[in-house]
């Protein structure tokens, strides 16, 4: 399992995020609006990068400049996390993940974002799961290319 940081309430929100707001929160165009608005502002949120090494996943320490292991990017909007990217590959460097998650500013999981490429068949697979505020699964596609 991996952990980086623990999410705590904030009292802004935004469309697609609030948590008492059941309307925004269980419609899909609601939160991919509130993931896309995350991503424009992306390089103006603070970021911290993290590592650990391919041996020990559950060994995560903040890192500066290029690192050989697990990486994470965790961008925090006013000192919330909401977004965290994630680089997986094998060592071989035979297949890498990209994993993205975007979170709501009560702590809560809007969506996750993978893709898996692969050199061997010269592949990738994207797939995308929207949450609502509850938790639950709202949507899910993958994408073969």
């Amino acid at each position: 399992m991996l952990t980086l940081v623990g999410l705590v309430a904030n009292p802004q929100s935004a469309p697609g995020e609030h948590p008492n707001n059941a309307a925004l929160c269980n419609q899909r165009e609601a939160v991919e609006s509130y993931c896309r608005s995350l991503d424009g502002k992306l390089k103006s949120l603070r970021q911290r990068t993290f590592g650990a090494p391919f041996s020990d996943e559950d060994n995560w320490r903040e890192v500066s400049g290029d690192y050989e292991g697990i990486v994470a990017h965790v961008f925090t909007q006013n000192g919330t996390p909401v977004v965290a990217g994630f680089g997986f590959s094998s060592e071989s460097g035979d297949w890498a993940l990209d994993a993205t998650y975007y979170y709501r500013t009560n702590g809560t999981l809007a969506k996750k974002h993978e893709l898996l490429k692969t050199f061997y068949g010269n592949a990738s697979v994207t797939k995308d799961s929207l949450y609502t505020c509850a938790g639950r699964l709202l949507s899910k596609t993958t994408h073969h290319l």
